[in-house]
């Protein structure tokens, strides 16, 4: 492929980009909404008035009206609504991880842009069973409740896996960090674009908030079914496969010159790597150790920030809400940075351990932050910055990395949908169980307790990369390449 190709093909690829990421911002903007409306959510189910006046007041409130039949109350406590909300966000994060684990295998193996609408719209679906229906009819059951919010994790599992794939088809080593970092941040850009729709539909009713980000999943749905391409070939900026077969092989390494490396550079015709095969490519269970630790702190600032802000605070929901946009504010220059580092520094483990180490810092000290506003903004800030920042270099760029790694791309296999699964799958396992923790700290010992958990869960994070670390050192003193984009 000549060098005019390549610029003109770029061309089409900027816009399949913008499409890209503000699709999988809106798929963050929809899971967002819970965790910004839990206290709203709370408060409906115990009664009309301000729970967190008191916090931990026992309340009890009448039966509800359900058609022509009254039904028992759903929640008495404040401490009952906390482990119920807890325990959503578990089931909610252990069927993520299933779906994760199940489309990152299909991602490979059948056509990515259908599962993706497919996943996506049925996602929708179940957010506006759970949280409109259930409001406008008034119908509040644990079981009703769980099974939508289960079904919901399902479906979201279809996007990570095959979209890191779809990126890696179009991107090779070259730049990825500064590219994979920049995309992956539309998952923060989600993040802020939900909380900002909470805030203003929240005075309104909670479910109002569901509605619309059902509606914007369902709208980009048709989006991308129309208009996303896969593959370059699919986008008709890559020859076939028998012209393909005169060309030399291709050109993606994990070391040595990658100056002379096309950004298309996917193989026309692979075969699908097998889950186990996947599991025991170099790096893969470190890093899957590591990010479960790291995205179980990710996820529980992310779940219940905003819990936090209005039970301790007692801001309201919308303050509430649109101050916890400072942590995915901060979170996208983090993952651009971050990124962008890594291809300097030429070994991404060193960048992300140092990340790492700065996020035990930052978040510690955010838990001697009192009820000021300036300073919490600025705190989030730099939690965002660092926590939220390596999530995005570790989900996109090394799970990029590994997935394409020499060995595969040699023996024409496909393994970058598999490997994304089993990462962030692994990751969400992770995240799952720190919702079972966090609930049992709060209740238990409050806030300051919960600070200090997600503080070691990150050093346990960092720890497992250790011996990735010592690898690329190791091998930079002995002068061997093979580590370079670890």
């Amino acid at each position: 492929m000549n060098d005019s190709n390549a610029e003109e093909e770029n061309n089409w690829l900027n816009l399949d980009e913008l499409c890209y990421t503000h699709w999988y911002a809106f798929c963050h903007a929809a899971r967002k909404t819970f965790s910004n409306v839990k206290s709203a959510m709370a408060e409906q189910w115990l009664e009309d008035s301000d729970i967190f006046n008191d916090p931990r007041d026992i309340r009890t409130r009448a039966p509800i009206n359900v058609g022509k039949k009254q039904v028992d109350p759903f929640l008495d406590t404040i401490e009952e609504a906390e482990m119920f909300l807890g325990f959503l966000d578990t089931v909610f994060l252990v069927s993520y991880a299933i779906g994760l684990y199940v489309c990152g295998v299909l991602g490979d193996r059948i056509n990515m842009r259908n599962l993706l609408v497919f996943g996506m719209t049925t996602s929708a679906i179940m957010m506006f069973m759970f949280g409109t229906v259930s409001e406008w009819l008034q119908y509040y059951n644990r079981i009703y409740y769980t099974l939508f919010w289960i079904l919901n994790g399902f479906f979201q599992g279809t996007t990570w896996p095959i979209l890191v794939a779809i990126m890696g088809n179009w991107y090779g080593l070259t730049r990825r960090g500064l590219i994979f970092g920049l995309w992956s941040s539309s998952a923060s850009i989600g993040n802020i674009i939900g909380a900002f729709s909470v805030s203003m539909s929240i005075n309104v009713g909670y479910q109002y908030a569901f509605l619309t980000t059902s509606a914007f999943l369902i709208i980009w749905s048709v989006i991308i079914l129309i208009f996303l391409s896969p593959t370059p070939t699919d986008a008709g900026l890559v020859a076939g496969a028998e012209e393909e077969e005169e060309k030399s092989e291709p050109s993606i390494q994990l070391s040595g010159d990658e100056s002379e490396e096309s950004p298309l550079t996917v193989p026309i015709s692979t075969e699908p790597i097998g889950f186990i095969e996947a599991l025991l490519m170099p790096g893969v269970v470190l890093y899957s150790i590591s990010f479960g630790f790291l995205k179980m702190v990710h996820y529980s600032i992310l779940f219940w920030l905003p819990f936090y802000l209005t039970s301790s605070f007692l801001w309201s929901d919308v303050k509430s809400s649109r101050f916890s946009m400072f942590y995915d504010i901060g979170g996208i220059p983090g993952g651009t940075l971050g990124g962008l580092f890594t291809d300097f520094a030429g070994r991404r483990v060193a960048v992300v351990m140092a990340m790492l180490i700065l996020s035990m810092i930052s978040l510690f000290g955010y838990n001697f932050i009192e009820d000021d506003e300036l300073w919490n903004g600025l705190g989030m800030l730099v939690v965002g910055f660092f926590v939220c920042g390596v999530t995005h270099v570790v989900s996109s760029v090394v799970v990029a990395d590994l997935g394409q790694q020499d060995a595969i791309k040699r023996n024409n296999k496909e393994a970058l949908s598999t490997v994304t699964g089993i990462v962030d799958g692994t990751g969400t396992i992770g995240a799952a169980i720190g919702q079972i923790i966090i609930p049992l700290l709060l209740v238990s010992s409050g806030w300051e307790s919960v600070f200090y958990f997600l503080t070691i869960m990150l050093g346990c994070s960092s720890l497992a990369l250790l011996p990735v670390l010592l690898g690329s050192i190791s091998s930079h003193v002995r002068g061997s390449p093979t580590s370079k984009q670890k």
